[in-house]
């Protein structure tokens, strides 16, 4: 053989060579970059998942306790220590009590039923991203916060033309869940639907959750309110 044909053949060789290499270095960059896609879409997935922390089978004292704070028992030093130092605070005297609220830049907490710092929880408006009973947040999908507090409830806001329903309990109950249309008298720019929820605390004490829903039914703010 000619050594002109024995330098040709060597290049072709190292042509197919070159080829195969690149070829399969290709696919394992592809095979690289699936992979990370799919973690990307798992990790994406897992973020949206509403957070469980207890089961969602009504509202509950167990589902305060995911806020880490105690209606009826939480003081103003106790809220500070979660939230830090209000934007300002008022100590207004009533008979032989001090109610006490202090404000923040999401909302406010009121305490009541002592002499300042030592007055208890007993009322809380939200209408910020700050985590509510059993991961309900301020933003998040009005079907997505019903699951929150009660399992499967969110199909019903989907479905329902009613201007109200009860997801349990009823209107003669202590305990219940409910879905509201609210009427034009009623109605507001942040408040177009509600969800409303109520359960007896171990003292006996009514405690309410009341989320409001914008008409794209996305929660604008939610109150609690020990009675």
């Amino acid at each position: 053989m000619k050594k002109s044909n024995i330098k040709a053949s060597a290049v072709i060789f190292m042509i197919i060579t070159l080829i195969i290499c690149l070829f399969v270095v290709g696919c394992e960059e592809e095979q690289s970059h699936n992979y990370s896609y799919n973690n990307d879409n798992s990790q994406s997935v897992t973020n949206t998942q509403k957070p469980q922390n207890v089961s969602a089978n009504g509202f509950s004292e167990a589902m305060l306790g995911t806020m880490e704070v105690e209606f009826g028992v939480s003081v103003p030093s106790d809220i500070i220590a979660i939230y830090g130092q209000p934007q300002s605070r008022t100590d207004m005297p009533m008979g032989s009590e001090t109610v006490v609220t202090l404000y923040y830049d999401f909302g406010s907490f009121q305490f009541d039923c002592g002499s300042g710092e030592d007055s208890v929880l007993f009322y809380a408006e939200i209408y910020a991203a700050v985590a509510g009973p059993n991961g309900l947040t301020v933003g998040m999908d009005g079907t997505q916060a019903a699951d929150c507090i009660y399992a499967g409830s969110g199909g019903v806001i989907a479905s329902s033309s009613e201007m109200e329903v009860y997801f349990y309990g009823d209107s003669s109950s202590a305990v219940y869940g409910k879905y509201t249309v609210l009427t034009e008298e009623f109605a507001s720019a942040n408040e177009v639907y509600s969800l409303e929820y109520s359960f007896s605390d171990s003292s006996g004490k009514n405690v309410k959750l009341v989320a409001a829903l914008n008409a794209s039914k996305i929660v604008t703010s939610y109150t609690i309110e020990r009675i």
